[in-house]
């Protein structure tokens, strides 16, 4: 049931990001529904994607365990993909896509590879435990770091590439890393 119910989720998420607008009687209504990029429809899915995640986690760990190369390459496939697609569009796109329904949950599976290897070194494994402690704060703030960048760097020095756009994503997090270690 829960798998239908997933299933179910993910339809209704993609058919809401690629419908096409409903026209109300009301701006309010209109605005509410397509303005607002936290609106539920928008992120269903990842409800959806999250509950199996939970609920049957020692068997989707074991699964990714087993096939660690094949997720692998489809990681390193997703990631070109996504290279392409920033780099053909002069820049980072919406949050709100029907690819992240799949890069997502692929992202979290390279993620738990990452820990198996790493799980035995200790200051690695601390470092991604703070990172873990930190994680709703940097989501709470990362609208106001994309805006900063947005506003202040990109509309500052004109547009940059992906390979600069990059860098310098990079070399913040770095800093912010070092700073909270």
């Amino acid at each position: 049931k829960l798998i239908i119910f997933t299933c179910l989720t993910i339809i209704v998420n993609v058919i809401w990001i690629n419908h096409t607008p409903i026209q109300f009687n009301s701006e309010f209504l209109t605005n509410f529904f397509y303005g607002r990029r936290s609106f539920l429809l928008n992120w269903i899915g990842f409800f959806g994607i999250g509950l199996v995640f939970a609920k049957f986690f020692h068997e989707i760990k074991s699964f990714i365990a087993k096939n660690q190369f094949l997720f692998l390459i489809l990681f390193g496939l997703a990631f070109m993909e996504t290279w392409i697609i920033i780099s053909t569009n002069n820049g980072i796109f919406s949050s709100t896509r029907v690819e992240n329904l799949y890069l997502v949950p692929l992202f979290i599976s390279v993620l738990l590879i990452i820990y198996n290897l790493i799980k035995k070194e200790t200051i690695v494994r601390e470092i991604f435990k703070k990172i873990g402690n930190y994680s709703m704060g940097i989501y709470l703030i990362h609208p106001l770091v994309l805006s900063f960048f947005k506003t202040k760097i990109i509309d500052h020095y004109g547009s940059m590439s992906v390979l600069e756009s990059s860098m310098f994503v990079f070399a913040l997090i770095a800093v912010l890393g070092v700073c909270m270690a």
